[in-house]
């Protein structure tokens, strides 16, 4: 009977203890998540404020262009986006369409076409002249090309992000055509429209598509750099170019997108906490269930706090990170994945699903800086050969068309690399490896330099 009763009494003080231990340990976790939410929370509401309206979508495409008459004003942007997505996505299997794309992505340079490509290009951007005025409409709104569900969610549809790039390659095609035939007009205005067309995308505020804003930059970075030969544009064009770039630095999205993911990140430990599970995560039906269920249990409270103040904390310093230029946020990002590799699997799993790749993240913001001040700076001193016959000693020559001061390389703080070499210069940045290659760099290896492969 007594060893009943010490038995009895131990159970209880376990009981006791271990429930003691779970409330200290959910008390100090929670303080703890409380504060990393807090602090989260804050830059949420600072950086992903509601969408701004967008510009009217019934201005009509400039008369340089040749274009077709826009669309019925009754007509929205989103409208008009869904529409010419339909005709892109169901031409793209055409013969026509595979050739000229063929063409275009293909491994052999515009400079080493054939005339009979080259024909071949003019006639099918001729064939569809309809549809590129229609783009360039949609285009001169800036966005949004569709109305997003609020608040976004991980089974929010972006499948318009696909005939958006491509989009932006059918007016590449144009540039080219009309560049080499001295039409600098209405190159311009192509240009100016993927550019449009690249902001729009930003404008979802979700990760993905500030990358694809990144990506149809990059298009049009190749279409100037393959179309547009020095001193083709008069001082005019080239200073509108240059000021359409200026309105092209991806920042302001990025962070914007980055607090987006990290409310939809904060919506899962919502989830768990009122056994509501928020759509398009990756565990379904019964897993839902079984994870609301377990990890939001009383037992679970302090990992589960563990986990969710990792998220906000890791959240809130990529948002801050974001802000910075990328030399000075690159050791803090550093530091932060070492952070999230390491510890045991088991703890923060949430955290490690749902933080983006934060190095590749940052790393793709300073790209698209890079992108946009080479193609500013590279126009501007081309223009002043042009007008001088001679490159300048400096970048300083170019600063007022650049807002009155030279950027820096996002990727070292340094100016970006220029040499003038007589009736030529070299302008690069020295990209992720940080190291002078000399001005020579492909894709993500080297350098990233003006006119080169960006």
């Amino acid at each position: 009977m007594r060893m009943r009763s010490c038995f009895l009494y131990t159970v209880a003080f376990v009981f006791v203890a271990t429930v003691c231990a779970i409330i200290a340990a959910s008390t100090i976790t929670g303080g703890n998540r409380n504060a990393s939410v807090d602090r989260l929370e804050e830059l949420v509401a600072r950086y992903a404020p509601p969408p701004a309206a967008p510009a009217d979508p019934t201005a009509p495409v400039d008369a340089a262009a040749g274009s077709a008459p826009a669309s019925p004003a009754t007509s929205s942007a989103p409208e008009a986006f869904a529409e010419v997505r339909k005709v892109v996505e169901s031409s793209g299997t055409q013969p026509d369409w595979q050739g000229v794309m063929e063409l275009y992505q293909g491994d052999v340079p515009p400079a080493e076409w054939t005339d009979g490509q080259w024909a071949e290009l003019a006639a099918f951007v001729g064939s569809n002249a309809d549809l590129l005025a229609e783009i360039r409409r949609i285009a001169a709104t800036d966005g949004p090309l569709v109305e997003l569900p609020k608040p976004l969610n991980y089974d929010t549809g972006l499948e318009h992000l696909a005939p958006a790039r491509q989009m932006a390659r059918l007016l590449a095609m144009d540039t080219l055509v009309a560049a080499r035939r001295g039409d600098m007009d209405r190159a311009l205005v192509n240009l100016e429209a993927g550019l449009g067309l690249a902001r729009a995308t930003a404008r979802d505020q979700i990760l993905i598509s500030s990358l694809v804003d990144i990506a149809i930059t990059g298009i049009a970075h190749h279409a100037i750099r393959d179309g547009i030969a020095p001193g083709s544009l008069d001082g005019a064009q080239t200073r509108e170019l240059v000021n359409a770039l200026a309105r092209s630095y991806p920042n302001e999205a990025y962070t914007a997108a980055l607090a987006t993911e990290a409310a939809m990140g904060r919506s899962i430990f919502d989830g768990i906490r009122t056994g509501e599970m928020p759509p398009g995560i990756e565990s379904q039906g019964q897993g839902d269930e079984l994870i609301s269920t377990v990890y939001g249990s009383v037992l679970m409270r302090p990992l589960l706090n563990l986990d969710e103040g990792a998220q906000a904390d890791a959240l809130a310093r990529l948002i801050e990170a974001s802000t910075l230029p990328y030399y000075e946020a690159r050791e803090d990002i550093r530091q932060l994945e070492e952070e999230l590799a390491g510890g045991l699997p088991f703890l923060k799993p949430i955290t490690r699903i749902t933080t983006p790749a934060i190095g590749q993240t940052l790393e793709a913001q300073a790209r698209g800086q890079a992108t946009v001040d080479l193609m500013r700076l590279g126009l501007l001193l081309e223009l002043e050969y042009a007008e001088t016959g001679r490159y300048p000693d400096s970048l300083d020559a170019v600063a007022d068309g650049m807002g009155g001061s030279v950027p820096l390389d996002p990727y070292t703080g340094e100016p970006y690399r220029y040499i003038p070499q007589g009736d030529a210069f070299q302008l690069y940045s020295l990209y992720v490896n940080g190291t002078d290659d000399g001005g020579v760099g492909e894709r993500r290896e080297g350098d990233l330099a003006w006119r080169g492969d960006i």
